[in-house]
């Protein structure tokens, strides 16, 4: 009888460098839980073994549309006002029934799986971690896993991680984890704490941050690589999708004909996800003072979106590098929702660094 195995623990590193044949992916600020489900019977439980099934009656709701006998390592979380909110995961081990039912209905969890542990019977813990997380991504686009799961980012990019450990900590990402590609699950991984964080990395409680302002939060989190031109817009179509939606769209298209780069990602994003970060980038912009273009307008158009409905994204980088525009697509990415331009401020430091924003 196949039982979830004991989970793969992190050891701290003050470096985050990644090192050759390895991916990082995001440390969220939430509670480490393991996942299976099985002929209709979901498991939760916590990294040290507590069972959480009853205390989140909105994931094992949502676990059916998960083929069955499978299982995820991941982490849940919780967010609210922009931010993710720990302090809502701390009540709810004491809740059973109505109460947790009503917990649930206030401030729903989302599980953000990052590593499969189990697919449709086939054991996967021995399998190579990028075996793993290319099956993982499989199994969330072939189900359309939405709504209460989310997709953990990963990325081979040093340039990612860094903008990460930067621009993230203020909606509450604890540091970066490290696994190794061509080994199994018994890697270590290695959590990063930001250089300005004070503290252990990644101890329980939020770590203590003064973040970075940031005029473009990284967005292409859901994918390893920019999409093919066969599965996304070519560069000339995203110009004719550039309709006035926002005020930014304009100067985004003279952005394009004055030979600036066009990122698309081909991967999707929890609209919760979206619309907070651009709605903390919206704050902070007007707190430091930032230039922007059309991003009041487009936190309204993602605020009236459905808050199931996951959503993709792409960047155009200006020629000089003077602005950032964020393109916001639906979740087929053939319509173009927004766009917005945050001037740059801060010209990277690293001359012909590609930024990934």
């Amino acid at each position: 009888m196949w039982t979830l195995p004991e989970p793969m623990l992190a050891a701290p590193t003050p470096d985050p460098v990644l090192p050759a044949g390895w991916a990082a992916e995001v440390k969220f600020d939430g509670w480490r839980a393991l996942l299976s489900w099985s002929r209709g019977n979901l498991v939760l439980r916590s990294r040290q073994g507590t069972l959480l099934t009853d205390a989140f009656p909105e994931v094992r709701a949502a676990a059916v549309q998960l083929p069955d006998r499978t299982a995820l390592d991941g982490e849940l979380i919780v967010w609210e006002n922009d931010r993710l909110a720990f302090e809502r995961l701390q009540g709810r081990l004491q809740r059973r029934g109505p109460a947790a039912a009503l917990l649930a209905g206030e401030w729903p969890a989302h599980f953000v799986a990052f590593d499969l542990l189990r697919l449709e019977g086939t054991d996967t813990t021995g399998w190579p971690y990028q075996r793993r997380r290319a099956v993982l991504e499989q199994l969330y686009a072939e189900h359309g896993l939405s709504g209460t799961w989310a997709l953990c980012p990963s990325t081979t990019e040093q340039s990612t991680v860094d903008d990460w450990l930067a621009h993230w900590t203020g909606v509450g990402i604890e540091g970066v984890l490290q696994p190794g590609f061509g080994v199994d699950r018994l890697t270590t991984m290695l959590p990063v704490c930001s250089s300005t964080c004070h503290g252990p990395p990644l101890s329980q409680s939020p770590a203590q941050v003064m973040p970075n302002p940031v005029a473009t939060p990284v967005f292409g989190l859901y994918s390893r690589r920019m999409a093919t031109e066969d599965e996304n817009p070519r560069q000339r179509d995203i110009t004719a999708m550039l309709k006035d939606q926002t005020s930014a769209c304009k100067a985004a298209r003279d952005a394009i004909a004055a030979g600036g780069e066009v990122m698309l990602y081909d991967g999707q994003a929890p609209h919760w996800m979206v619309f907070g970060i651009t709605a903390t980038r919206l704050r902070r912009s007007l707190k430091i003072g930032l230039m922007t273009l059309g991003l009041d307008e487009t936190v309204e158009i993602l605020r009236a979106r459905d808050r199931d409905e996951p959503l993709r994204t792409g960047n155009i980088v200006a020629a000089d590098r003077s602005w950032f525009f964020t393109l916001y697509f639906d979740a087929t990415g053939t319509e173009l929702l927004a766009c917005s331009g945050v001037k740059n401020e801060r010209p990277s430091r690293r001359d012909g660094q590609k930024l990934q924003l």
